[in-house]
């Protein structure tokens, strides 16, 4: 037999007697109750690792944390994005593009020209429509178009 059969064969062995090493200590193991673990949506896991969004602006690309979105204004096809520290931004984009970017679970559209970031909902006065208050006091009505949507998906969100 030449050496590289002979090799081969010993490779074999000690692979076969390594797997009957493993399963053995594997029997051995005590028996563990199972975990119930919850399940969690590849979908949910992006949008909670997804901490900020990219952002084209007239001067270029900005990256702003998701958290400090107050709301989404329209303005055509741009977007004025109001952050909770008094900043705005004017995007390059429609809102129907930056809400496609932003946590669907988060964000809802109150208006044909707002969508607001549930995190930072304070009231919701009823009315026709009705309008929301924010943390910061601005108020923006509810179109009654939306109105039903909208408080289903404050249902769930605050569920």
């Amino acid at each position: 037999m030449s050496n590289s059969v002979q090799n081969r064969k010993r490779s074999v062995k000690s692979l076969s007697f390594g797997i009957r090493s493993i399963a053995q200590e594997l029997r051995d193991l005590p028996t563990l109750p199972l975990a119930i673990v919850p399940h969690v949506s590849m979908d949910d896991k992006m949008e909670h690792e997804r901490k900020k969004i990219m952002l084209p602006t007239m001067e270029g690309i900005s990256f702003e944390k998701v958290k400090n979105i107050l709301y989404l204004e329209a303005s055509g096809n741009y977007t004025l994005i109001h952050f909770t520290d008094g900043r705005q931004a004017l995007v390059c984009r429609s809102l129907c593009e930056i809400e496609n970017k932003l946590p669907s679970n988060a964000f809802v559209r109150i208006h044909r020209s707002h969508t607001i970031h549930l995190n930072h909902l304070k009231k919701y006065v009823r009315g026709k429509g009705g309008h929301v208050v924010l943390n910061n006091g601005i108020l923006l009505a509810v179109s009654s178009g939306q109105k039903d949507h909208f408080l289903q998906v404050l249902e769930n969100y605050f569920a």
